[in-house]
């Protein structure tokens, strides 16, 4: 197991959220996202894009 696939694994929901808020906002760049929680960029974006389709889905509720 990579040591990426670890820290993800062991990260809680809360932050997982936490990180995709962030990344979505577009305040906090992309790479000290990576650097603050020691995983991928490829990560980041999958919470962001995870993130993102939790409020699309809530904003187009009956």
């Amino acid at each position: 197991m990579s040591p990426s696939l670890s820290i993800t694994a062991n990260l809680s929901p809360d932050v997982r959220k936490d990180i995709g808020i962030q990344a979505l906002s577009g305040i906090t760049p992309i790479s000290h996202l990576v650097e603050q929680h020691q995983v991928s960029r490829k990560f980041v974006y999958q919470q962001s894009d995870q993130a993102q389709q939790a409020l699309d889905d809530w904003f187009t509720r009956s």
